[in-house]
């Protein structure tokens, strides 16, 4: 990136020899800002990433003394009124979509031409470093990494923002305090406002390409022309190249991987590793269509038909049972160490703790255990006896010599509770619980690993957190309800947990379809009676 010295206008730096002679490099020292105090409270610590627009600091908070992140525009770019409103934008946009899966805004300001934004400081690494080390993620923790991008992405989507320079280098990964995995999307400096009629606000010139042509649609090389799902191409072809170790389309030069793209099919995923399960190689396909009347209509669709393709393909993911709560620790890691090595061998060892928060804090937190009669009793009561569960016994004819006729009675049939909340602490009480008045419970901390429970499980009832990383409760329950693919499973009563107040989980059960709720301040009497009470009205439902 170049800019001029008269015009202060700026222009790519592909071919040197066609730029005038009155552009220079930008020679803007950006590391002595390193020590300065910016605004009155924010102290430059570090530099983290340069660019052409700019740079990026680590800061620290000078009252609060909390690491922040400072982006800071080259002071040389601020006369051009495009770069300006763009970075402008970024802010602006940062605020209005205001999602887990997106970097959060702290502030934005200006002195003289110097104009900075704050977020938060990610404490992570890229997923194209990530890539670098790896050089292919298994199709698990593919579909982990990308459900989240696509949930940031359709935020973004539903306040009409299209981001148009989705690739690898712009998502970001990081562990959380449990050790899990989130996504951050950043960079949305290019990102383009579309109205509700349809009508695009952009502030690219006329004829200039914006993005990134490795991961853009093919009609974004082509006129710039872009929509929702330009976005969803980009997403296809960043979990390509996840799952290949390959771009999708790769020349020596930026024009001529566009001119492949418009004129060339992409390969499939499985002629590079045949390891790859068909319908996930069809899902991907399908959103690297070229005309985008063939991909998939959100970004949500897309991470639900991958996670669903994946899941289909993919050992049953590791569930928390009750039954293990019960055992000492020693015997309880053995156990979990036991089932780790006896997961399939081509997935990346280090997703497969990732599957199960709960069984991890069990084994790390032993104060879970010994504390566990200190947990609040809005939560739970454990003196009041609560109403015994439904129990369906199973009649099997076993054949014998003695009384071949003689049908033989079996151990009862526990109705399955899957639980799915974000929150290892209310998991143990509900299933410890649950457990005690006879429910053989699931317990699972995120939606996509709860898909394959729901498919491959007989379920008496489902509870569902609404804030769940990737995709959430609300449309997690709309999808069982409502999917075709998931017609088996759509009579499977579902009760939505939170603690918003009850006439918003009522207008959130009707919103998704959900057969009721259970409140966080309720006791745990009045929930076993809420659950038994849904189940017996689904048995009912399915008796006419």
């Amino acid at each position: 990136m170049k800019y001029c010295k008269l015009c202060g206008s700026v222009r790519l730096e592909e071919d040197p020899q066609t730029l005038p002679e009155n552009f220079e490099r930008n020679a803007f020292d950006s590391s002595k800002l390193i020590g300065c105090i910016l605004a009155n409270k924010y102290r430059i610590e570090e530099r983290v990433a340069t660019g052409a627009m700019g740079a990026v600091f680590r800061a620290k908070h000078t009252f609060i003394d909390n690491d922040l992140a400072v982006k800071i525009l080259h002071p040389n770019l601020v006369s051009d009124h495009i770069v300006l409103e763009r970075f402008i934008r970024e802010a602006r946009t940062l605020a209005l979509i205001d999602h887990p899966n997106t970097i959060k805004v702290i502030d934005f300001g200006h002195i003289e031409n110097l104009y900075y934004l704050v977020m938060e400081f990610i404490k992570g690494i890229s997923l194209r470093t990530y890539l670098e080390r790896q050089h292919t993620l298994s199709v698990t923790e593919t579909v982990k990494i990308i459900g989240q991008v696509c949930a940031a992405v359709d935020a973004a989507h539903k306040c009409q923002i299209i981001h148009r320079d989705l690739k690898p280098e712009n998502i970001m990964l990081k562990q959380d305090r449990d050790k899990e995995l989130v996504v951050k999307v950043v960079d949305f400096g290019v990102a383009k406002e579309q109205s509700i009629e349809g009508q695009n606000r952009s502030l690219t010139v006329v004829g200039t390409i914006i993005g990134t042509p490795y991961y853009m649609a093919p009609e974004q090389g082509m006129t710039g022309d872009v929509d929702l799902r330009s976005d969803v191409y980009s997403l296809g072809a960043i979990t390509f190249e996840a799952l290949t170790g390959e771009r999708v389309f790769d020349a020596p030069l930026a024009m001529s991987v566009i001119v492949k793209k418009i004129t060339e099919a992409p390969r499939s995923m499985q002629s590079i590793n045949p390891e790859i399960p068909k319908d996930v190689d069809r899902v991907v396909l399908r959103a690297l269509e070229k005309d985008p009347a063939n991909r998939f209509s959100s970004a949500h669709e897309f991470a639900v038909e991958l996670a669903m393709a994946a899941f289909k393909n993919s050992p049953a993911t590791y569930q928390v049972t009750t039954a293990k709560l019960a055992l000492p620790k020693q015997q309880l890691t053995t156990m979990l160490k036991r089932e780790a090595n006896s997961d399939d061998h081509t997935q990346n060892s280090q997703t497969s703790n990732e599957e199960n928060v709960l069984e991890r804090n069990l084994t790390s937190r032993e104060e879970d255990k010994n504390n566990f009669q200190k947990i609040s009793s809005s939560i739970m009561d454990s003196t009041i006896e609560t109403p015994s569960p439904i129990k369906s016994e199973v009649w099997l004819k076993v054949p014998s010599t003695e009384s071949p006729n003689l049908p033989t009675k079996v151990t009862e049939k526990l109705p399955k509770l899957l639980v799915v909340i974000n929150s290892p602490t209310i998991i143990l009480v509900i299933s410890k619980h649950m457990k005690k008045v006879g429910f053989d419970v699931h317990a699972i901390s995120n939606s996509q690993s709860a898909m394959n429970v729901i498919l491959t499980e007989e379920l008496s009832v489902i509870i569902l957190g609404l804030d769940l990383p990737g995709l959430s409760g609300e449309d997690l329950c709309k999808m069982i309800k409502t999917d075709p693919k998931l017609k088996a499973s759509s009579h499977i009563p579902v009760l939505l947990f939170s603690s918003l107040d009850e006439e918003q989980l009522a207008e959130k059960v009707k919103h998704c379809q959900a057969d009721g709720y259970i409140h966080k301040a309720w006791k745990m009497d009045k929930v076993a009676t809420v659950i038994n009470q849904t189940i017996k009205e689904s048995e009912k439902a399915l008796a006419k």
